[in-house]
């Protein structure tokens, strides 16, 4: 449902099925009627004939002279049958029911959020009330690699009570409550369209082209589209206070609806897999100050440099970042269960493009952690207490345990059982998971201690 205005589903699926099945269900229910006079007409005739020719010249011998005097007069034409309505409303009886049925599964699924205008949801805060706000608070952004785990961790971080997040899909009515989906400032890179994308790139394959990635492919496959398309970082030209204050005003509806909502929260957490790219961008969206003296104030810049360095991240920022990792192939295995279009190589090509993009980031921002998804499993509650600490947040080890308890042990499992399980019996899978580990083996080495070799050992 991601891919388009979740709003606009349920009465464009209704116009749709409403025109189509009003339309050739009407038109078969009219040749119907139509045909039933025109039997009815032709069985008298039929009937009241002669039954042979010597009879029928014989009739109209014997016929008198004055015979047209005598004619009866022409019998009034019937009065049109009055239309039958029973056809019609029986045609949008089944499209209310197939709306209904549509409603009820948006409703489930998004919650009733799902039927609010998106020009409703906003705070209608100014630019300047959200200065104001946040000289005193944090907005953390998690994001990382799509299905790496950044759920489960924002979960954890939301358990905190100072502080303000979106809640579950059915809470917010956006898609694993994303930020990037309730806001039209910056791009949410296709996200939703890989369901599209991958017939559509099979489709060109078959005809000879070779199709070229796109930020708008979507998941696995966004972030290997050209770095113009791609990486927005401060020096964009959207880094304004009418863009700070449209994307914080969408994201405080949904931080409001809830305790301790903005007023009584210390950090205000947000999360979107593609944060991970996009973090220059949103740490100076957020930072943004009217006026040059501001601006370079707010950087820790003296008149004689550029206004945004490329060496340096701001010495204050009131953003802060967490990046998740994860195994490649887990990473890959679970995308590709999602979007069986992909290959492995691609993924995991996509998945050294994301982390590359991860790593140019990080010293460019003010505050940073990068987690890895097995590092966090492994000891759930230190990890949450760091990151706790690291939001500027006080908790005790109970705290972190009570939040962390869902947190699964060994989240690759059931991928890397699979996957090992079939290299070893099938002599194609082992050989294709070979070549796989000679071409990326040392370079996601360069990004983490990830062994894609020894995966299966």
């Amino acid at each position: 449902m991601a891919w388009c205005q979740q709003q606009a589903l349920a009465p464009v699926a209704f116009w749709v099925v409403f025109t189509i099945g009003r339309r050739f269900v009407g038109q078969w229910l009219l040749n119907a009627r139509r045909a039933a006079p025109a039997e009815e007409q032709e069985a008298p005739a039929t009937a009241s004939a002669p039954k042979d020719t010597k009879n029928a010249k014989e009739a109209s011998v014997k016929a008198p002279k004055n015979a047209k005097k005598k004619q009866k007069p022409p019998e009034a034409p019937e009065a049109p049958k009055r239309h039958d309505p029973r056809g019609g409303l029986a045609v949008c009886g089944v499209m209310v029911a197939l709306a209904a049925a549509a409603a009820a599964y948006a409703h489930r699924t998004y919650g009733p959020e799902f039927f609010v205008s998106p020009a409703a949801k906003t705070l209608g805060w100014s630019a300047g009330d959200w200065r104001a706000a946040l000289e005193n608070r944090t907005v953390a952004f998690v994001g990382g690699q799509h299905r790496a785990g950044t759920t489960a961790l924002w979960r954890c971080l939301a358990a905190h009570g100072d502080v303000a997040w979106f809640g579950e899909q059915a809470d917010s009515g956006l898609d694993f409550s994303e930020g990037a989906f309730a806001q039209n400032v910056y791009p949410r890179f296709g996200v939703g369209s890989e369901f599209l994308s991958g017939p559509l790139r099979q489709l060109k394959a078959a005809a000879g082209a070779k199709p070229r990635p796109s930020a708008e492919d979507g998941v696995g496959r966004y972030a290997l589209a050209p770095p113009g398309e791609v990486y927005w970082t401060e020096a964009h030209d959207t880094v304004h206070g009418e863009s700070q204050e449209q994307v914080l005003n969408a994201f405080g509806y949904h931080w409001d609806k809830r305790p301790p909502g903005v007023a009584g929260a210390k950090v205000l957490l947000e999360k979107s897999p593609p944060n991970v790219v996009l973090a220059r961008y949103l740490q100076a969206l957020v930072d943004y100050v009217p006026g040059e003296a501001n601006r370079r104030r707010n950087a820790g810049l003296d008149d004689e440099t550029c206004e945004f360095p490329d060496a340096a991240p701001p010495r204050r920022s009131r953003a802060r970042f967490v990046f998740v990792t994860r195994h490649p192939l887990a990473t890959a295995l679970s995308t590709q269960k999602m979007v069986p279009s992909l290959s492995l190589f691609d993924l995991v090509a996509h998945w050294l493009a994301v982390e590359e993009y991860a790593a140019t980031n990080a010293p460019k921002l003010a505050h940073v952690k990068r987690v890895a998804l097995e590092d966090f499993a492994a000891a759930p509650a230190a990890t949450l207490l760091d990151l706790w600490a690291f939001l500027g947040l006080d908790a005790t080890r109970a705290d972190a345990d009570a939040a962390a308890a869902a947190v699964d042990g060994d989240p690759n499992a059931k991928h890397r059982d699979a996957y090992c399980a079939a290299a070893r019996s099938d002599p194609r899978k082992a050989r294709d998971h070979a070549r796989l580990a000679e071409r990326y083996g040392a370079l996601v080495r360069e990004h983490h201690d990830y062994d894609l070799a020894g995966w299966c050992a």
